[in-house]
């Protein structure tokens, strides 16, 4: 969400205040560690397969365009895929995310970035064999006027977690239109244009679309997709969920999926497994919008977690805090939402660290059914900053 983009949830929020219900706090516990952070850092990943850990597989991205013809869009997507470990081999940098008409302005947003940003240095390589078949496939719908790689390393990890991992750029809705005038408005139409973007994006890679390498579509189950949304993209992925049988389980991350601003999601109804990310700190979606995303995880019918991240801010979760003014908030000092108080924002790889375990262990859990990560789910190490409340209806 850009800033106009959070006072305009402020206020429909506002508005709507007495409809919210907010329940208790689950049944969670709060949780931080050290030796959590070292392993995922390390590189090493014990037989166990430990969520936290970094591994235990290499990763590979790919850049893919696919053309929708019905709606007149051709819409870039970026994969990660779990790979074969390639020793001596050194990851890509950032602007090979943007080899094209967009790499100008990358780099200028680049070289201008404010120090609290990631390093800009990725894990990925330009290429690598498949590490099997089978494999779940997990979907992500980036924020309001952000990038299909906004939050490329929470897309590492999954990866090497054994995910394929396919981000869509929602062509008119991107950092990019930004710049150049012409933004699509937060709105009903855009959020419609935004669901059919990442359903077709999963319509074509399990119908084996021939833009995207044959062997990447040959190693996706069907039946094992998730879906991840931040801001804006926590709707849309509220709203495929809503249509899409095909998904069976869901993260929204800093927004609520079902609100009065962007309607269209009924969280009662949803039968996937849901994960919530609050940002304790985030004054785009303020306190009103917080409350929301906890009545959604209240409102719940299946199995739901909550996390609370303390101290982050909108953007704490990407890897683009700071990169342009209207992502500043998660990007150095800022000002507490209940007293105005000073402070500092967590480094965005702190707040990464910790959710990053937390996203593979859910989708491990529900996609895979995987019981290391379903024994992690149930009772989750300390984790940094995180906070987690857990409903099983």
């Amino acid at each position: 969400m850009s800033s106009s983009l959070g006072r305009t949830f402020f206020l429909a929020f506002g508005l709507l205040l007495p409809l919210v219900g907010c329940g208790g706090d689950g049944s969670g516990s709060s949780s931080s560690a050290a030796d959590a952070a070292d392993a995922m850092d390390s590189g090493t990943v014990p037989i166990a397969g430990d969520p936290a850990t970094f591994g235990p597989h290499a990763v590979a991205h790919r850049r893919v365009v696919i053309e929708d013809a019905a709606r007149s869009r051709s819409l870039p997507v970026e994969l990660w895929l779990p790979i074969a470990q390639v020793p001596g081999s050194t990851p890509d940098p950032v602007s090979a995310f943007e080899p094209g008409d967009n790499g100008p302005a990358l780099a200028t947003l680049l070289a201008e970035a404010p120090t609290c940003t990631t390093s800009w240095g990725t894990r990925a390589l330009a290429q690598g064999e498949l590490v099997a078949t089978g494999l779940p496939l997990l979907v992500l719908s980036h924020c309001h006027g952000c990038v299909r790689w906004w939050a490329f390393s929470l897309a590492e990890h999954l990866a090497a977690q054994g995910f394929v991992v396919a981000a869509v750029d929602h062509v008119g809705n991107t950092v990019f239109d930004t710049i150049a005038g012409n933004p699509l408005p937060l709105g009903p139409k855009t959020l419609l244009t935004r669901e059919q973007d990442v359903a077709f994006v999963v319509d074509r890679l399990l119908a084996g679309d021939a833009a995207f390498p044959a062997a990447v579509t040959a190693a996706i189950d069907p039946e094992r997709v998730g879906a991840i949304g931040h801001s804006f993209g926590a709707v849309t992925v509220g709203r495929l969920a809503t249509i899409e049988p095909r998904i069976r389980a869901v993260a929204a991350l800093g927004a609520p999926m079902q609100n009065p601003l962007l309607p269209g999601v009924d969280v009662p109804k949803l039968k996937q497994p849901q994960l919530y990310v609050l940002l304790a700190e985030d004054n785009s979606i303020g306190t009103i919008g917080d409350d929301f995303l906890r009545s959604n995880y209240e409102a719940a019918t299946a199995p739901a977690w909550l996390l609370e991240v303390a101290d982050a801010g909108h953007w704490s979760v990407s890897d683009i805090a700071g990169m342009t003014d209207a992502f500043a908030p998660g990007c150095g000092a800022g000002k507490r939402m209940k007293d105005g108080s000073a402070f500092v924002y967590p480094p965005p790889a702190e707040v990464q660290l910790a959710l990053a375990p937390w996203l593979a262990a859910f989708f491990r859990s529900h996609l895979q059914q995987d019981a290391t990560a379903s024994a992690w789910l149930a009772t989750p190490p300390t984790l940094p900053r995180i906070t987690w409340s857990q409903r099983t209806p």
